[in-house]
Formats: C-alpha cells, structure tokens, sequence
C-alpha cells in the first residue's frame, strides 16, 4: 500500500457505467495479483511457514514452533539441523528488529532478549518479502505510477496492461545488470571453532 492507491480510492471520478478504463484494468491486473499469490502460497508451502499462521480474532497470527524451517528447534532435537535452525531463527530475528519490526503485540518494537529464543512477529522480513517480490516482478513484469499514468488512462493501454508490465519484467531478465536484482536467501555457515 501507498499513498497512491489511497488517492486513488478516494477520487469520485472512477466510478460509474462509462468508466471502461478503470474496469479494463481491474480486468487485466487481476490474473496478475493471482499469479503473484500462487507464487508467495507455493514458497510459503515449500518453506513449511504456511502451516504456521493461524487466523485468530480475524488476524492472522504467526508461531514459528509451527514453521518446519525451525522444527527441530521447536522440538528440541539436538544436531547439526537444530544447529542451522537455531541460526536461521536468529538471523530473522536480527534482521526484523534492523528493520524496526512491531512485536505481536503491535505496540511495542521487536527485540531479541538475552539468550531466549525470540517469538517472530512473522515468517518473513521485509528483505524476504522483497526477494519475492523480485521475483515475481521478473516473472511477471510490472509498471510504475509514472507509466500508469500514461498508459492506464487510454482504451487501449487498459486492454494491453498486461502485456506492457510483461515486457518491462522480460527487459530487467535480459538487459538490466545483476545489481538490480534483490533475491537472495540465507545461508548457513558453520565457523571452525563450532
């Protein structure tokens, strides 16, 4: 979200029958959020995080002794697994309270506590989330507001949308340099002193 779709919301002109622009668009951008969903469900059902979040009071709410990236961990199985879960776990950990992340409690900011296993506020940073979305992005392109604005608000840019943010993904694939990229995961290395 941001400051653009609120303006967008807000704007009484985008309503009504003779409004074909704006329902062309919903037209063609919705198989792209359903393909952006598949991909973020299918990682979620690889890393094991799906069967982590639960919904309670209409609120989705994250336990990581859920997560099968920490089951060994959760479960107190000694070995070079929990060793890697272990890190794992804290390195999220670190990276949510670089990224001021809230505690679950939503009013209070994250921070790890000594050598207590810290609850995470959710399965992934904002580093990770980023990395997926690049990923789709890649995938399935993408427009800025500042393209949208030129070509949302023409009959036939509305009917091509999706074809036009294909192509701005298939032009970062081929064309632009590797630093453009933000993908990645985390690594586990184990140091010579164990």
């Amino acid at each position: 979200m941001d400051m653009n779709t609120y303006t967008e919301r807000i704007r009484t002109g985008q309503h009504g029958i003779f409004n074909f622009e704006n329902f062309a668009y919903k037209f063609t951008s919705r198989p792209d959020y359903y393909n952006r969903m598949t991909i973020i469900v299918a990682k979620m059902l690889e890393d094991g995080s799906w069967d982590a979040i639960d919904i309670k009071d209409g609120k989705l709410e994250y336990n990581w002794k859920k997560d099968k990236r920490y089951y060994h961990l959760a479960n107190n199985i000694h070995g070079e697994d929990y060793d890697r879960e272990k890190a794992l776990l804290y390195a999220n950990a670190k990276q949510f309270q670089l990224e001021h992340a809230m505690s679950k409690d939503g009013v209070t900011p994250f921070e790890i506590n000594g050598d207590e296993l810290p609850d995470l506020p959710g399965a992934y940073t904002t580093l990770e989330m980023e990395s997926m979305k690049s990923l789709c992005d890649l995938i399935y392109g993408y427009y800025s507001h500042e393209k949208k604005s030129l070509i949302h608000y023409t009959m036939w840019g509305s009917m091509f949308m999706q074809m036009r943010t294909y192509w701005s993904g298939k032009k970062n694939q081929y064309l632009a340099p590797g630093g453009v990229r933000v993908r990645g995961n985390w690594e586990y290395v184990k140091n010579k002193e164990g």
